[in-house]
C-alpha cells in the first residue's frame, strides 16, 4: 500500500485513495483474500513555472525546465531541473515549491534561486613524476551578463611544461546540453630536446547526447618547435577537429563496473591558410569490471595514426606522437618511447599503440594493492616495437578521489628504467 500511494503522489494522482481494503482469512481452508480498490482520481498537471532571481535573464532560465505547463506531473522532472540548476555555475541554491490545487488540478512550480558568488579564485601547488614541481593558478567569472556567459583563465607552471589560457563560454539553445566557446591559450614546452611554444585561438561548440559528449572545434594555431637534432622550424595550421567520448559508469570517481569510447580526428590542408596536410585520428578505450567490493580489473588502450603529405619533419612536435609517463607506459619516463635519430633523441613518430591491464585487491577499509602490466610505442610504418613495463602499487579512495602510488620497472632498456616511481591523483573514468 505504501509503495502505490508513494508512486501515485510521484506521478500527480493527489486525490487518490483506498476505496476499500480488506483482508479476509478462511482458516479451515488456510487462504486469505485480499481486496484493494484504489482510486486513482485524475492526474495532475504542471500549471506555471516562475523563477525567482535577478542574474540572469528570464529567457535563459525558461529554458532549463523539462516540461511546460499543461504536462502531467511527474516529481522527476522537478528533481532533475533542481540538479541541472545546481550543477551550473550560476547559483548555490536551488529551492522548488510545488504545491497541488485542487481547484485547477495543477500545480504551480515556483523556484527559488541563490545566486553563486560571482568570482572564483583557486592556486595548487603540486608534484608530477612526468612534470616534477607545478603550480596553478586559477579565476573564473561566473556569469559575465544576463546571457548567462562565464569565463575562466588558467596559468600552470612547472619545469617540462608551462600553460596560460582563456576559456568564454556562451550557453546554446538549450543551456544544460549545450554550449558554445572561445579559448585562447599559449603552451610552452622545454624538455628533452622535444621543445615548443604554441600560440591557439579557437571556437567549439559543445553538447552532451545521452551518454555522449560531443565537441567540434576550429583552431588557429601557430607554433615554434625544435625536436632532437632538427633544424628549428615554424607552423602555421588551420584545424577543424572533432572528439565524441561515450562514458557508462555506476560511478565516475570510484567505479566498480564502466566502460569509456573516445575518439578524435583533426586535420588540415594547404588549401584552407596551413602550411600542411595532414589528418590525424586517435581511439581510447577504458573498462572497469569488479568481480566485487574487493577485487578489481583495469583496462585500458590507446590507437592513434596520422597521415601526412609533406615530410614527416613539417609536423608540429605538438602533434606528434610519444608515449611512456605515468598515464600511459609505466616504468619509462614521460615521452621516452618513439622513433629516435641517429643521437639515440625520441622524436615521436605518426602512429600510437598504448595497451594496460591492472588487478586491483582491496585489504582494508579503503586501502588497497595492485599489479600491472603496459605495454606501448610510438612509431612510423605498421611494425610497432612495443615497450613493457610492469610494477606493483598502493590504491587509497581518498576524499578527494582515487591516490594511486606505483614503482615500476621498465622491461627493455634502454630506454627503461630500473625502477620508476610514479603517483597520480584522478577519477577511474
Amino acid at each position: 500500500k505504501q509503495n502505490l500511494e508513494a508512486l501515485a503522489t510521484e506521478r500527480g494522482y493527489f486525490d487518490a485513495r483506498f476505496v476499500e481494503h480488506a483482508i479476509q482469512i478462511d482458516l479451515q481452508a488456510y487462504e486469505a483474500v485480499i481486496r484493494l480498490h484504489y482510486d486513482a482520481g485524475k492526474r495532475y498537471r504542471f500549471g506555471d513555472i516562475s523563477f525567482k532571481q535577478n542574474i540572469l535573464s528570464p529567457d535563459l532560465v525558461s529554458r532549463y525546465p523539462r516540461f511546460k505547463p499543461s504536462d502531467p506531473y511527474d516529481a522527476n522532472e522537478l528533481l532533475k531541473l533542481q540538479g541541472d540548476l545546481g550543477g551550473s555555475t550560476y547559483f548555490s541554491q536551488v529551492r522548488i515549491n510545488a504545491s497541488p490545487d485542487a481547484k485547477t488540478v495543477s500545480v504551480p512550480v515556483e523556484v527559488e534561486l541563490e545566486p553563486n558568488k560571482r568570482h572564483k579564485y583557486s592556486v595548487g601547488l603540486g608534484y608530477g613524476t612526468d612534470t616534477g614541481p607545478r603550480g596553478k593558478a586559477k579565476v573564473e567569472n561566473r556569469w559575465v551578463n544576463r546571457q548567462g556567459h562565464f569565463y575562466e583563465a588558467e596559468l600552470q607552471l612547472s619545469p617540462i611544461k608551462s600553460y596560460i589560457g582563456g576559456k568564454y563560454n556562451i550557453p546554446g539553445r538549450d543551456p544544460v546540453t549545450e554550449q558554445y566557446a572561445l579559448t585562447a591559450n599559449y603552451t610552452l614546452q622545454n624538455y628533452d630536446d622535444q621543445d615548443f611554444e604554441r600560440i591557439a585561438l579557437g571556437g567549439q561548440y559543445q553538447q552532451e547526447i545521452g551518454k555522449w559528449l560531443r565537441i567540434y572545434s576550429l583552431s588557429l594555431q601557430y607554433e615554434d618547435y625544435k625536436i632532437g637534432d632538427e633544424p628549428r622550424s615554424t607552423s602555421f595550421l588551420l584545424m577543424p577537429g572533432l572528439n565524441w567520448t561515450w562514458v557508462d559508469a555506476d560511478d565516475r570517481l570510484f567505479t566498480t563496473r564502466g566502460l569509456l569510447f573516445g575518439f578524435e580526428v583533426k586535420g588540415a590542408s594547404t588549401a584552407l591558410l596551413s602550411d600542411i596536410n595532414f589528418l590525424q585520428g586517435l581511439i581510447h578505450l577504458k573498462g572497469i569490471y569488479s568481480f566485487n567490493e574487493d577485487h578489481r580489473i583495469i583496462a585500458r588502450g590507446d590507437l592513434g595514426a596520422t597521415a601526412i603529405r609533406e615530410d614527416f619533419e613539417e609536423l608540429p612536435a605538438s602533434l606528434r606522437f610519444f608515449t611512456g609517463g605515468d598515464s600511459s607506459v609505466r616504468g619509462y619516463a614521460f615521452n621516452k618511447i618513439g622513433p629516435t635519430n641517429d643521437k639515440g633523441q625520441v622524436i615521436g613518430g605518426k602512429n600510437l599503440l598504448v595497451a594496460s591491464l591492472e588487478y586491483e585487491r582491496r585489504l582494508w577499509d579503503n586501502w588497497g594493492v595492485a599489479v600491472f602490466v603496459d605495454a606501448g610505442d610510438a612509431f612510423n610504418g605498421a611494425q610497432p616495437e612495443l615497450k613493457t613495463g610492469a610494477g606493483v602499487g598502493v590504491r587509497w579512495r581518498s576524499p578527494v578521489g582515487p591516490v594511486r602510488i606505483d614503482l615500476a620497472t621498465g622491461l627493455d632498456r634502454p630506454p627503461g628504467d630500473a625502477f620508476r616511481f610514479s603517483f597520480s591523483i584522478g577519477p577511474d573514468l
